[in-house]
């Protein structure tokens, strides 16, 4: 038995993007670098509180506790709570021609000032010497999703986050 053809399905993407134009006005640069800044504090946090999980578990481990510490922040940190509606695991998304309609980000964060269709999304990778999670499966694998247009191919700005085990550095990695 053969698979199925994959084929673009433009009425997906209407339906997506009705009214708006595309690509999403940029997020302001203030306000990336909160979120950038928060998403650090989070793993943080998550580390001090769930050392073994973030040293040995899964990646949907970690990423669920991560999800489930930027959602408490929205309630916790006024500034968070004002710029963040919240963070999703796993929310299916759609591919930039409607091909592919269950893609799934590691996180999503829906912004109060974005559309609702387009979160600002969040890419997940554990960085670890001792097995294949290497810096270039981060760098191929996981870049790879938003430079094909699998992942946040309407906005003009993502995340990757590396959970780094065993002194990891993605220093030199990315520019080549």
């Amino acid at each position: 038995m053969t698979a199925p053809a994959i084929t673009p399905r433009p009425d997906q993407i209407d339906a997506l993007t009705q009214g708006l134009r595309l690509p999403l006005p940029a997020v302001e640069a203030m306000h990336l670098e909160i979120i950038a800044e928060s998403l650090s504090r989070a793993f943080h946090e998550i580390r001090v509180s769930h050392p073994a999980k973030v040293a040995s578990g899964s990646e949907a481990e970690v990423t669920a506790l991560l999800e489930a510490r930027l959602n408490a922040m929205c309630g916790q940190d006024p500034l968070w709570g004002q710029l963040v509606l919240c963070a999703v695991r796993g929310k299916e998304s759609v591919s930039f021609d409607g091909s592919h309609i269950e893609k799934r980000p590691d996180l999503s964060i829906y912004l109060s000032s974005r559309a609702r269709n387009f979160p600002l999304i969040v890419e997940a990778k554990i960085l670890d010497t001792a097995t294949s999670k290497t810096i270039a499966l981060y760098c191929d694998k996981g870049l790879r999703r938003f430079l094909v247009g699998e992942y946040a191919w309407a906005t003009r700005e993502a995340f990757m986050v590396a959970y780094v085990r065993h002194g990891s550095s993605l220093a030199g990695q990315l520019t080549p």
